[in-house]
């Protein structure tokens, strides 16, 4: 019976060293060189992993923005006068990171992210 007992506490103190090392580790703030982003955004390892899906959710949005003014120049002559013409739904026409507007550059025409570090998106 003493040896259940043992065995238990040792796989209980086994899975608390586990679950600080996993808490530490997900919680714990970055080194300097690490947590070097342009906004000053993600301090901690989760908190880059959410930045680094938001950048990815950010590239993506501009993607489908650039391809749908790509179509409007297709079918138009002129480019648009604003991203409002291309009808696009408001959670494509913001940075998901900071939440500003996406600009069109009507000399490229593209349109561009003004958000610190998605200036090459």
């Amino acid at each position: 019976m003493r040896r259940r007992g043992a065995a238990l506490a040792s796989l209980l103190l086994a899975a608390m060293i586990v679950l600080a090392a996993v808490v530490a580790y997900l919680l714990w703030p970055k080194s300097q060189a690490a947590a070097a982003r342009p906004d000053g955004m993600a301090q901690t390892t989760l908190g880059a992993a959410r930045m680094a899906a938001k950048d990815t959710e950010c590239r993506s949005s501009l993607q489908q923005a650039r391809q749908a003014l790509q179509v409007h120049l297709a079918s138009s002559d002129e480019p648009p006068a604003s991203l409002d013409e291309l009808r696009l739904p408001e959670s494509m026409t913001r940075c998901p990171v900071g939440g500003e507007p996406y600009v069109l550059d009507p000399s490229g025409p593209t349109v561009r992210c003004v958000h610190p570090g998605h200036e090459g998106y």
